[in-house]
């Protein structure tokens, strides 16, 4: 009997081993597998991330070459109308006076003063440019206000965001002749126009740094 028992029990010993070391194997394996699991987790936030970053890139990338094709189309059209460069004074004469030709004003007078620098425009703006003002001041008799909206379109038109009325008086005759070609309103008004040229500091920095103004 006690032999039929030490075999027993040598079999159960051999059975719990092996079952000890199936479980230690099972978990081994579990622990391998959930590593690898929060590993390729790991990896999969990490490839999303870059994913939503490269996206954004792609995203900002877009936005700023849209951003620079408006920058350089409003730079060409401010470069079109007379803002870049130097002032076509000629062509401020001729809009002036074709206007008061236009409408057969009885009375149209202006002065241009010479252009003078202003100083005061601001930390940001690049030391390399200088911001130009010519104002001109016109006195003209008008048929009737309309004749002021029509200057101030042709204006517009010749320096489209680059002039502004700096003061102006409308005063009106107390009898409006509305027969003959005669004075209903007085006008009196100054309107200051600018560019923006290159100082005399480009020519003392190096060719790569010159901002160029009259190139395409």
């Amino acid at each position: 009997m006690s032999t039929e028992r030490t075999i027993q029990w040598a079999e159960y010993k051999k059975e719990g081993g092996l079952l000890l070391v199936a479980i230690i194997f099972s978990a081994a394996m579990l622990i391998y597998l959930w590593a690898d699991f929060q590993e390729k987790q790991q990896e999969k936030l990490r490839l999303n991330q870059l994913h939503d970053e490269l996206v954004f890139d792609i995203d900002q990338a877009v936005k700023d070459k849209t951003l620079l094709n408006e920058i350089g189309a409003s730079f060409k059209k401010l470069k079109a109308q007379g803002f870049y460069g130097e002032e076509d004074r000629l062509a401020l004469v001729e809009t002036l006076t074709n206007t008061a030709d236009s409408l057969k004003l009885p009375s149209f007078k202006y002065a241009i003063s010479p252009q003078v620098q202003i100083q005061t425009v601001g930390l940001d703006f690049s030391t390399q440019l200088a911001l130009m003002e010519s104002v001109v001041s016109v006195e003209a008799e008008l048929l009737h206000e309309g004749d002021f909206v029509q200057l101030g379109r042709n204006l517009s038109a010749f320096s489209e965001g680059a002039y502004l009325l700096k003061s102006c008086e409308l005063t009106r005759e107390k009898t409006l002749q509305l027969v003959e070609i005669t004075k209903n309103v007085a006008l009196s008004c100054s309107f200051a126009f600018y560019t923006v040229t290159q100082t005399s500091l480009s020519d003392e920095i190096e060719d790569d740094d010159i901002i160029d103004l009259e190139g395409g």
